[in-house]
């Protein structure tokens, strides 16, 4: 048996149907509303056949009254919310989703002197291919000439 189903079938022993019924429409809220809705409601219950949504406002829960069809509709296309027969909304908490983290720092590149170390030089000197030994002196004075130096 696949440990995809091992799983699915541990947490559906232990989570009751309705909890991971209600998980699963949380989850694919934001998938299934534009973005702008996505942040000013969320799924918080369910309730027989009806879903719960707080919203933020009354602004917000008038605007939502007229898109109680398209909402249960976008739910459905993402294969949720078969049985829901109804959404009632009413204003409360909506989490503020945390901004994403800043990229990372680029590391800056390793400054090199323009006259490199005496064990460089020895190091370069003692390549036994005078071929090898002109590329790494070559490369040696292109990064100090490139701004790396």
């Amino acid at each position: 048996m696949p440990a995809a189903e091992l799983a699915a079938r541990a947490v559906a022993s232990i989570v009751p149907a309705a909890r991971l019924e209600l998980l699963r429409l949380q989850l694919a809220w934001e998938r299934a509303l534009p973005p702008r809705l996505a942040r000013v409601a969320v799924p918080v219950a369910l309730d027989d056949r009806a879903l719960v949504v707080n919203v933020v406002d009354s602004q917000w829960l008038h605007e939502l009254t007229y898109l109680r069809a398209d909402v249960l509709d976008r739910l459905r296309e993402q294969g949720l919310g078969r049985e829901i027969g109804s959404l009632r909304m009413r204003v409360g908490p909506v989490p503020v989703p945390e901004p994403p983290p800043p990229p990372p720092r680029e590391a800056p590149a390793p400054v090199l002197p323009n006259q490199p170390a005496s064990e460089t030089l020895q190091a370069i000197a003692a390549v036994q291919d005078d071929v090898l030994r002109g590329a790494i002196a070559t490369a040696r004075q292109a990064l100090t000439r490139f701004g790396r130096g």
